[in-house]
């Protein structure tokens, strides 16, 4: 008896957890939900362009990976993927008039996902380990983390100013993530695996 797409959809979520099928399972979800991801975007909020939709598609994707172990053991995880791009998509319209008028300089960056970071140093103390991370990324890396949180520019325009692909710049924008994480102490590191030096190859 085949089974339903739900139980099949959800199976692939379940893989996010199982290291040797977890990137497996992550692009085959990209690939299954991105038309009908930046469809519900396109719908529910029709004065975003066609070009911020993918990104903010995009950064929901980012978020699935490095939010990938308690999104997999919700009940339907599928959900949220598109309560993160509402969210997203409310944040983006929000933040549209304030980043452009705001200056590009790297103490405006945003690391996401700083709910475990220690809130009670000194902001300027806090920066000043916000910079001396960004220091340590490699030149390409730094360079689209402050192009997409400093300057709020999208995934596909940073690919054309760089002269790169759309995944080669998803793939330095996750692993720096994942190296400010780690070095700031903001959750616990996302374990590698053989194909991340393939990644670092295609760059």
């Amino acid at each position: 008896m085949r089974r339903s797409a739900k139980d099949h959809n959800t199976d692939l979520f379940r893989g996010l957890v199982i290291p040797d099928q977890a990137k497996e399972a992550w692009g085959a979800i990209y690939v299954l939900y991105w038309d009908t991801l930046t469809r519900y975007i396109s719908i529910k909020f029709k004065t975003i362009d066609r070009y911020a939709i993918e990104d903010i598609a995009e950064g929901v994707f980012i978020k699935l990976w490095l939010k990938r172990r308690g999104i997999a053991a919700m009940d339907i995880p599928k959900y949220w993927l598109f309560k993160a791009a509402r969210n997203d998509a409310l944040d983006f319209l929000k933040t549209r008039k304030r980043r452009k008028q705001q200056p590009v300089e790297d103490h405006h960056l945003e690391i996401p996902d700083e709910r475990n970071a220690d809130t009670g140093a000194e902001p300027e103390e806090r920066w000043e380990r916000i910079r001396q991370a960004m220091a340590r990324l490699p030149p390409e890396t730094r360079k689209v983390l402050v192009m997409k949180y400093g300057a709020g520019i999208g995934n596909r325009k940073i690919a054309w100013k760089l002269g790169k692909s759309p995944q080669t710049v998803g793939n330095q924008l996750l692993r720096g993530i994942r190296k400010l994480q780690e070095w700031l102490n903001l959750k616990k590191p996302v374990p590698s695996n053989n194909s991340e030096s393939k990644d670092q190859r295609d760059d």
